[in-house]
């Protein structure tokens, strides 16, 4: 029982770790989007068909807002197993260690 409650700590610091390391990378995408952005509005101003480059950067601010919100869905999502016996722990253990791949698709 004492190696389960390890485990289950091991992941929900990994858990946090992780979402703060890919609410850090989407700060950094959104700022290279700011450049984007800037770099759209001067070809703007000089004349230049620029359509297609806003059309994408609005699909990169939505791609953005939709990975944030996983992040923050899974920045709040906690594991932990209540064992009555051996056969339960193990089956919760097996749950436990397939939550966070199913969570990696994001």
């Amino acid at each position: 029982k004492v190696a389960a409650e390890n485990v289950v700590t091991f992941i929900n610091d990994l858990n946090v770790k992780l979402t703060d390391q890919l609410s850090d990378k989407l700060d950094q995408i959104e700022n290279v989007l700011v450049s984007v952005e800037s770099r759209i509005s001067k070809a703007e101003s000089k004349g230049l068909d620029v359509t297609t480059a806003k059309a994408e950067f609005e699909k990169a601010k939505e791609a953005i807002t939709l990975a944030r919100e996983s992040v923050k869905t899974q920045a709040t999502k906690t594991y932990s197993v209540d064992t009555v016996d051996e056969a339960t722990l193990k089956t919760q253990m097996k749950n436990l260690s397939s939550g966070p791949r199913k969570t990696r698709s994001i």
